[in-house]
């Protein structure tokens, strides 16, 4: 009677959990507490609520290696396979690895835990075909396998084969299986999920067939879907809710790629109701989001949904579909402990959204100009980026108690070290410590099941759905704005280029313009001729320059006019590698780099990572100014020497620091008193933040991109002088502003979705609302000029961009740097976040009615006043 009733199981189990007789104690205690949880994750598994399982299995695998050891085969046998399954389905690949190769490890002494088979769909689902067939052989060698166990891995070889389009040997290998299976003999407990493995072989053989040969297979495939369909519904062996829609889904693939529109529409409708049992709405209709859960299966049928919607040419309801798709995405990022685990997703989901914004521009025009279709795409492009960033800025400032962030803080502290020593010992290539690494690994994924348990009982701050209720609407942008500034949101697809801009009188525009297949690859080479420095093909830049303007803003500034003076860019793809202040306002001229019509002339120019990550870093700037207590110093600079090294000296950086410590007021740590010790130590002093040294960019390990705060010193996480992005990005920091007179502080590795990851952006992930960073390689002798004039005009009142542009124009025309004006030299650092002025103290004015006492005064003491004013400073050498 419980097998019909899951819940009423789950709650005997979970009262069980609750009301143990005792608080374990021994090896058979701990063995039975796992049973119990390896019970309720079965029911919650029948429930369809796999969130719940792996929270169980969880709880079950610390048990197993803290409680006991590791070792105990029964508890094994279970978990892995279950725990490392439900990591697939819920699109965390990463733990979906650890967990198969620790079950394959610990398989080789207890061959019933070694799950070839499970491990090499992992590499299926990720289409690394190659890959997974290695590893299914792996397991036919394996002479301790089970005898049962072998035909799922030839069924799993011939599914690889046939989506390699090796037809024949698919066939082959599906033969063989077939043979295995009947040999089972019907009333083997694997019998019918293997019937309806070979079933789904074969259908996926004639698909395949039909794609590249002729489609008269797609009938066969379809016949082969059906049996699969009907065998999984047969109610003597009924598979899991889950299979069925796959096999459901996969029909409605078929059926759309043969052109059954109208037929393929139906069946996704069937597999998101298998999916979804209360969910009972007629197959035009969608469902509601309070239905939607944390299944990968959904998300697919929700997509094919969609997409047969616009092939029969509703593309309303095609929409509808698409706006559902981030909920339910969102669900499944809230599972992930692996953050390249949501990268991944991040990626796939791009596709999602270009065919989402093609369809409501689509609409738009047909609407003639509809706003509300250009208020709907703006909502999904801040769907589609930045999300990752958000939800660490708002978990940071979710509600914990005390010791609860300091256990937490601690963990991401040991996670960070973990990350940064790992994707290091990489770098080593052939030379790697294999074995190191694998114990790194091995603990870092127990810290992150740590953090998960440790964290459980906050749902508010580890669970981001409620972020996605509350994404910017392009009603609310003009709030962003102040008078004369404007906005120009950017979203890229494969052929076009969508422009979202707004102004501060709550002017909203949306367009549309078509890009080459060449434009990424042309706008890089634009971004490389900076880089580079070059002077030979000038005229090709200009060029380039003009006509990405023509492209990307000449509309819109048309449009303003007068009326604007300052532009926040919101950046997408390749865009967000360039400075927007090169682009030049009209065709340039056959002159000096001076005389050119750069955009720098005209407007002020800020970059943000999405307008509600904006909004949200207004907000932390907000808090800064009400805060009751608020850091000590106006100022903290950090310029370290390299003596060691002749390849890291500076030459230039302490003067800079200490120049700009004179202006502001605060403190400058220079030389040997530059330390990362120093920095993590003081770094909560300081309202804004100059760090005047090397930058290192890893665009393969972003985690391991570094400030390096002079030599090099112990290998420790605390003090080794190298502060990694992976470490930055956990601290809580209450500075305003971050200046990094850095090489490459703005450049990494950039992720669909997400931006750059850089220091950058490891300083906006710390809390730090505005940071001006560097885009390329810092030219010693123009970093200091530009970052002490951006201070000099802070100190003026004017807003972030506007002092950075000054800075700007100030060396542009000064004659001093004729030789220095070639964009290279001033056009690398760009301002990032809220561009607000800094509040800043006022200085106290001058009493003119004592001015001669006063000068009398100055000049009486001025050595002593000088030698005081130098003994006393809060200069740190």
């Amino acid at each position: 009677e419980l097998h019909k009733s899951p819940f009423q199981s789950i709650e005997i189990l979970k009262n069980a959990l609750i009301y143990l007789p005792r608080p374990p104690k021994n090896e058979k205690d701990f063995i039975f507490q796992c049973k119990l949880l390896h019970g309720k994750a079965y029911y919650d598994k029948k429930a369809e609520n796999y969130v719940a399982v792996k929270h169980g299995l969880e709880e079950s695998y610390q048990i197993f290696k803290t409680k006991l050891g590791g070792q105990n085969t029964d508890i094994a046998e279970y978990l892995f396979l279950q725990l490392g399954n439900c990591y697939v389905r819920l699109g965390e690949y990463e733990g979906a690895k650890r967990i198969f190769e620790e079950g394959i490890k610990i398989g080789l002494t207890a061959p019933k835990v070694a799950k070839y088979s499970d491990y090499g769909s992992l590499y299926l689902t990720l289409g690394n075909y190659p890959e997974a067939i290695r590893i299914f052989r792996q397991g036919m060698n394996f002479d301790s396998l089970p005898a049962f166990e072998l035909p799922l891995l030839f069924l799993n070889e011939s599914e690889c084969l046939a989506r390699m389009d090796s037809f024949a040997q698919a066939l082959a290998i599906n033969k063989i299986a077939a043979v295995m299976i009947e040999k089972l003999g019907k009333n083997h407990f694997r019998y019918a999920r293997y019937i309806s493995g070979l079933y789904e072989n074969y259908a996926i053989i004639n698909e395949r067939l039909a794609e590249s040969i002729d489609h008269s297979y797609f009938p066969k495939a379809i016949f082969w879907l059906n049996k699969t369909i009907d065998h999984a519904t047969d109610p003597d062996h009924r598979a899991a809710n889950r299979d069925i829609a796959g096999y459901q889904i996969a029909k409605a693939d078929v059926l759309t790629k043969w052109g059954k529109h109208s037929d393929a529409l139906k069946v996704y409708h069937q597999a998101i109701q298998s999916l979804l049992p209360n969910y009972q709405n007629r197959f035009t209709e969608n469902p509601n989001l309070g239905l939607l859960t944390a299944e990968k299966m959904l998300l697919l049928a929700l997509h094919g949904k969609a997409r047969t919607f616009q092939a029969l040419n509703q593309p309303e309801k095609a929409l509808e579909c698409y706006e559902l798709i981030p909920f339910v995405e969102a669900k499944l990022r809230a599972t992930h402990a692996y953050e390249s685990s949501s990268l991944l997703a991040l990626k796939e989901s791009r596709q999602r959204f270009h065919e989402a914004i093609d369809i409501a521009w689509q609409l738009f025009e047909h609407s003639s100009g509809n706003p509300i279709y250009a208020e709907r795409a703006f909502r999904l492009t801040e769907l589609a980026r930045g999300m990752l960033l958000l939800q660490s800025l708002v978990q940071a400032r979710q509600f914990l108690p005390n010791d609860i962030r300091e256990k937490d803080y601690d963990l991401r502290v040991r996670m960070a070290w973990l990350e940064h020593e790992t994707a290091a010992e990489r770098e080593m290539g052939s030379k790697a410590n294999l074995p190191k690494i694998k114990s790194w690994e091995d603990q870092l994924f127990d810290l992150k099941l740590e953090r998960q348990k440790l964290l459980a009982d906050f749902p508010a701050y580890n669970n981001p759905d409620s972020v996605f209720l509350e994404v910017l609407a392009a009603k609310d942008v003009r709030n962003l704005l102040r008078p004369g500034q404007a906005m120009v949101d950017f979203f890229l697809t494969e052929k076009a280029a969508y422009v979202f801009s707004f102004d501060a009188n709550d002017d909203f525009r949306w367009r549309k313009t078509t890009i080459s297949e060449q434009f990424r690859e042309q706008t890089r080479q634009f971004v490389g001729y900076l880089w580079a420095a070059e002077e030979a093909g000038r005229a090709q830049f200009l060029q380039n320059a003009w006509m990405l303007c023509s492209l990307l803003l000449t509309q819109e500034l048309s449009r303003w006019g007068s009326t604007v003076n300052s532009i926040m860019v919101v950046p997408d793809d390749v865009l967000m590698l360039v400075p927007f202040e090169v682009l030049l306002s009209s065709p340039g001229v056959d002159n000096t780099w001076r005389a050119q019509p750069w955009l720098l002339v005209h407007y002020n120019v800020g970059y943000a990572y999405s307008a509600t990550l904006l909004n949200f870093q207004k907000g932390i700037s907000g808090e800064h100014v009400k805060a009751s207590t608020k850091p000590t110093q106006l100022f903290g600079g950090f310029a370290p020497s390299y003596l060691k090294s002749s390849a890291y000296k500076l030459q230039n950086t302490r003067p800079m620091v200490k120049n700009i410590c004179n202006l502001m007021g605060g403190e400058a740590w220079l030389g040997k008193a530059s330390t990362e010790a120093c920095f993590k130590k003081t770094a909560d002093n300081y309202r804004t933040l100059l760090l005047a040294m090397h930058g290192i960019s890893d665009n393969e390990h972003p985690e391991i991109s570094r400030f390096l705060f002079g030599d090099p010193g112990p290998d420790s996480l605390i003090n080794n002088n190298i502060l990694y992005a992976s470490e930055l990005q956990i601290m809580q920091l209450q500075a305003d502003l971050a200046v990094l007179s850095a090489c490459h502080s703005g450049s990494g590795k950039l992720e669909q979705g997400e931006g750059v990851y850089s220091l950058a952006r490891a300083f906006a992930a710390a809390g730090v609302p505005a940071t001006v960073m560097s885009l390329w390689l810092l030219h010693e002798n123009t970093a200091p000029p530009l970052i002490e004039a951006f201070f000099k005009y802070l100190q003026q009142g004017k807003t972030k961009d506007e002092a950075l542009r000054l800075a700007k124009l100030d060396f542009l025309t000064n004659d001093e740097n004729f030789e220095m004006t070639h964009p290279f030299f001033w056009a690398g650092l760009a301002a990032v976040g809220d561009m607000q002025a800094l509040e800043l103290p006022e200085k106290p004015p001058i009493n003119y009615e004592w001015w001669g006492f006063l000068a009398v005064g100055l000049v009486v003491t001025a050595g002593y006043w000088w030698w005081s004013r130098y003994r006393k400073s809060n200069l740190h050498l």
